[in-house]
């Protein structure tokens, strides 16, 4: 540990272990890594070219219901759209909707988690708070609160961070009070440091590293929510979303009309399978690090 002073604040840095940031090397190298990144990164820059077989907003109504095959790979639906368009174009929805709401979720929880991580009567209470936000049904509350304002984009990822926010704050509130309990926190704190720039300078980078496993898994939780959400028919109206394609193939799988529901499935269990399985690999990297997650 080396101990710098200057006039006006004192730094002290941690040279007795490993960063974070030497993990990235080793989870770049981690073929199930490269996989699940390759699929996401694939998937939604596919959706976002626009370069799609046929159009995913203008039906065709002279090939309703027509099977897989002949120019439809995933079929055709019972309005129009070809099917393995609209499940693409449905990418650019699902995951970059729940990627904001879980971005703030991981700025918001971070913040709130460090706050929360002091000692005192004030982050006692608002800890207590956080037992009761949590024991509320958070999807119910969307729904409610869906019905109530409507939808838009900007609502969904509302709910989104409020789903996920929580989960921040508890992992970053238990990493912050171990971190405030090694030797170079003390040593900030006998040498006048201020709260802030502890907070800044010492606690912040050195829970980081267990962000990005909850990241992950957080995205992966929220498209299960916004599909779960489009599956109610709480989606923006006229956008395309794997739970409305699901929920509207439903009724033609007892005609043997199956392509509307499985091809949209399989598009959201793959994503929210690839997102998992990159916070499990994550996970396993960072607590290699000397003085990572616990």
């Amino acid at each position: 540990m080396s101990l710098t002073t200057d006039a006006t604040t004192t730094s002290i840095i941690d040279t007795t272990g490993t960063t974070p940031k030497s993990a990235a090397p080793r989870v770049l190298r981690d073929p199930v890594v490269l996989v699940c990144l390759g699929w996401i990164v694939g998937l939604v820059g596919w959706s976002l070219t626009g370069a799609f077989p046929h159009s995913p907003t203008v039906a065709d109504p002279a090939v309703l219901l027509h099977p897989p095959g002949g120019g439809y790979p995933f079929g055709v639906d019972q309005d129009g759209y070809d099917v393995l368009s609209r499940t693409v174009h449905a990418a650019k929805f699902d995951v970059l909707m729940a990627l904001a709401g879980a971005l703030v979720a991981a700025v918001a929880g971070t913040w709130l988690g460090i706050l929360m991580s002091g000692e005192g009567r004030l982050p006692a209470l608002a800890t207590r708070g956080l037992d009761v936000f949590q024991a509320v049904p958070l999807l119910v509350v969307a729904v409610a609160v869906i019905g109530l304002v409507g939808t838009s984009r900007t609502i969904l990822v509302v709910i989104i961070a409020a789903i996920n926010t929580p989960l921040f704050i508890r992992l970053v509130q238990s990493e912050a009070r171990l971190v405030r309990q090694r030797g170079y926190v003390t040593v900030a704190r006998i040498h006048g440091v201020s709260e802030g720039t502890i907070r800044r300078r010492h606690i912040l980078p050195n829970v980081t590293g267990v962000l990005f496993p909850q990241f992950s898994l957080s995205i992966g939780y929220a498209i299960a929510s916004v599909g779960a959400l489009s599956f109610l028919g709480l989606s923006e109206p006229g956008s395309a979303s794997w739970g409305s394609m699901i929920k509207a193939g439903i009724p033609l799988l007892p005609l043997n009309q199956w392509w509307m529901v499985v091809f949209p499935s399989l598009a959201l269990f793959s994503v929210v399978l690839a997102f998992s399985e990159l916070s499990h690999r994550l996970q396993g990297h960072v607590e290699q690090i000397p003085g990572g997650a616990r």
